[in-house]
C-alpha cells in the first residue's frame, strides 16, 4: 500500500466512523438503546476506529520510509 492509498483509506475509515457515531446518536436521542448501552457501544466504536487509524498509519509510515530508502542520492554526494 502506498502512502497514498493509506491517506484514502483513512479518510474512508474517517467518514465510516462519522457515519456510525450519527447512528448511535440518532438511536440514543430516540430512545431506542440506553445511556449505558450507548456509552458500551460507542467505546467499541472509538476502539475499532482507533485500531484501524493505527493499522493505516503504520502502513503509511513504513511504505513512506521504503520509498525514502529506495531513493538513490545524486551523483555528486555518492562521490563525496
Amino acid at each position: 500500500m502506498t502512502f497514498d492509498d493509506a491517506i484514502v483509506q483513512l479518510e474512508i475509515a474517517a467518514r465510516e466512523h462519522g457515519i456510525a457515531l450519527e447512528g448511535l446518536l440518532a438511536r440514543l436521542q430516540t430512545g431506542e438503546i440506553s445511556r449505558e448501552r450507548f456509552v458500551s457501544e460507542i467505546r467499541l466504536l472509538q476502539q475499532a476506529f482507533e485500531r484501524i487509524v493505527e493499522e493505516l498509519t503504520r502502513e503509511a509510515k513504513s511504505s513512506a520510509l521504503a520509498a525514502m530508502a529506495s531513493l538513490k542520492a545524486p551523483e555528486s554526494q555518492a562521490k563525496n
